[in-house]
């Protein structure tokens, strides 16, 4: 059988954090829409990472937050 990330700990995280966009837009807006791709790649990603094993969420992690700090590093200096 092969290993599962457990998410619950995740979705506990950002679920209030949509609710809380979710008040925040307007219904019918640019930002609603925005807003409900936002969820729905939430929820699609929960999904997955639900099915992968956690080494492989850990690499994934550990790459897009290095990719995330070089990236602001060259904005500074920009």
């Amino acid at each position: 059988m092969r290993a599962r990330t457990v998410t619950t700990d995740l979705e506990r995280l950002v679920v209030p954090q949509l609710v809380i966009l979710r008040a925040a837009v307007t219904p019918e807006s640019p930002e609603e829409d925005a807003l409900v791709t936002l969820e729905c790649f939430v929820a699609v990603a929960l999904k997955l990472m639900a099915q992968t094993n956690p080494s492989k969420v850990r690499d994934v992690a550990m790459v897009s937050e290095i990719r995330w700090r070089l990236d602001a590093l060259e904005s500074k200096r920009c």
